[in-house]
């Protein structure tokens, strides 16, 4: 063996959850208990973190080379998400203000 490697598994974009069981072992012999397990379901999406590796050096030749990005351009995005998330924001949050009328039986004039 030449090194240990973590690999860290893209749950997020895939929407995996704990709803798996898997039967616990006791004493290397199955029991009649169970845990709950997570399911990947896209399994094969994976990345190899080498961040914090001190043997590296021996998985490298895995790596992919992170591709340059235009900052001004990235920077724009950025600011462009942020500004359409606080607009998104600012529409829910006075849905909700309207629809409270309902809740309450009270109703709003406009």
């Amino acid at each position: 063996m030449l090194c240990v490697v973590n690999v860290q598994h893209n749950c997020a974009a895939h929407g995996c959850d704990d709803q798996g069981q898997e039967i616990v072992l006791e004493e290397r012999e199955k029991s009649n208990q169970t845990k709950a397990k997570i399911r990947h379901f896209v399994p094969t999406d994976i990345m190899l973190n080498t961040a914090q590796m001190r043997d590296a050096i021996h998985v490298q030749r895995f790596r992919i080379c992170a591709s340059a990005i235009d900052r001004e351009n990235a920077i724009l995005q950025g600011a462009a998400s942020e500004v359409a998330a606080r607009k998104q924001k600012e529409t829910t949050s006075k849905g909700r203000k309207k629809g409270l009328g309902a809740l309450t039986g009270r109703a709003f004039v406009q």
